[in-house]
């Protein structure tokens, strides 16, 4: 951690009127409890390798980035997958160029 204050919407170049709780974004009615923690521990076990591979710039295997991304977005809660993007724009960018 660097820094631990508030913050605002704008503060990551996010335009929102007004911040607003959101409905309708808990676990995906399809996915069971079993599956979402699956997904999250398996999240958690390949991170690093695609960390390396964006360290380094190479990409060994596609697959990881793959299953990476295909996590993330069933995983991750789409109110703030902008706010992920904007902390991490580089990251973001470098995986949608590798996976094309």
């Amino acid at each position: 951690m660097i820094e631990n204050k508030a913050v605002t919407p704008s503060d990551f170049g996010i335009s929102q009127a007004e911040p607003k709780p959101v409905e309708g974004f808990g676990l995906d009615p399809n996915m069971t409890s079993d599956e979402f923690w699956y997904l999250v521990d398996r999240f958690y076990a390949i991170s690093p390798a695609v960390w390396q591979m964006y360290k380094t710039g190479s990409v060994q295997n596609r697959d990881i980035l793959k299953e990476y991304h295909a996590i993330f977005r069933r995983i991750a809660k789409a109110p703030l997958i902008p706010y992920y993007e904007a902390v991490a724009p580089d990251l973001f960018d470098w995986l949608s160029k590798k996976l094309g």
